[in-house]
């Protein structure tokens, strides 16, 4: 049976081949319009070396050794990422997995990636261009979402929102829940008008 120190050696041993796979074909991903490329060490306190196309105050894309990658973009409303925190990453240069051989799985078509997480940036800023903050909870919705949720609460239904990955979800409901569960908490002033119904009450659950 493999000791733990065992273990740590064969995964260190896999990531260096992952750092030297990344290494070498970085250099020939295209790189779209606008865009200048960087090293950067250390990344996120981990010890990868990073491979990184910039364009300066608009977006980023990271390549880390293994095969997944990270786009951050800025919207009107701050940074936004495409990561799903503890679910998965933006982009996949190659097929993901720490327990096979690089070397086994294919290199994607890095352009048709690029192109791909482009188009979902443009989608994303025209959406936060309308989007109006749910107060309270702290989530964005369109005005035509606004309309479809504050018919559903008139209704006597209730509505849920959840993070993209890990983290906590909430239910907005109309009548309060029979059992006093923790998470449950009356609905501020400013959520009641926002949904143009009273009274509300919000429920909050873990998501993982």
């Amino acid at each position: 049976m493999k000791t733990q120190a065992q273990y740590k050696a064969e995964a260190d041993a896999q990531q260096r081949k992952y750092q030297a796979e990344l290494e070498k074909l970085a250099p020939k991903f295209p790189v779209p319009d606008g865009f200048t490329t960087e090293w950067r060490d250390n990344y996120l306190g981990c010890g990868w070396r990073v491979f990184v196309m910039t364009k300066p105050n608009d977006t980023e894309f990271i390549f880390l050794p293994g095969g997944s990658g990270t786009t951050n973009f800025e919207t009107k409303d701050g940074r936004r990422t495409f990561d799903r925190r503890g679910v998965d990453d933006s982009f996949y240069w190659k097929g993901y997995s720490f327990f096979k051989r690089a070397t086994k799985r294919p290199l994607a078509d890095v352009k048709q990636i690029l192109d791909e997480q482009l188009e979902r940036i443009a989608k994303s800023r025209t959406f936060h261009e309308t989007a109006l903050k749910v107060p309270q909870i702290g989530h964005s919705v369109s005005p035509d979402a606004l309309t479809t949720y504050k018919a559903k609460l008139k209704a006597g239904k209730h509505i849920t929102f959840t993070p993209s990955g890990f983290g906590t979800g909430y239910n907005v409901v109309t009548r309060k829940p029979a059992r006093p569960w923790w998470g449950v908490q009356r609905a501020t002033p400013e959520l009641e008008k926002f949904f143009d119904h009273s009274p509300l009450w919000v429920e909050s659950f873990d998501c993982d």
